[in-house]
């Protein structure tokens, strides 16, 4: 449904209580949409331990028509054949904002 779509991740709140607050934005792309809510993003560049497993993160995701917006966790974050790749779970659905 999204593959292959750009994907901005940043940080809305750190979960953790001596967690750190990165306002860095990471690029991803998309590499799966499954229907239990879970985006598999590839991210780019080697920031994969810089990602947070304790934090609420932005999703933007911009496809051809619409810029989308959804909140939620990364549940796990590894390496697989030299690509960075995160699970995010998604939290109460997709909103769409106005394109800029």
């Amino acid at each position: 449904m999204y593959e292959g779509c750009p994907v901005e991740l940043q940080m809305e709140r750190n979960i953790a209580a001596d967690g750190i607050f990165d306002e860095a934005v990471y690029h991803c792309s998309i590499v799966r949409y499954d229907e239990d809510e879970i985006l598999t993003l590839q991210l780019q560049g080697d920031e994969l331990a810089m990602i947070s497993l304790d934090a609420k993160y932005r999703c933007y995701i911009k496809d051809k028509r619409n810029l989308l917006l959804c909140m939620g966790v990364v549940c796990e974050r590894y390496q697989s054949q030299g690509d960075n790749l995160i699970l995010f779970r998604i939290e109460n659905g997709f909103y769409e904002q106005p394109m800029d």
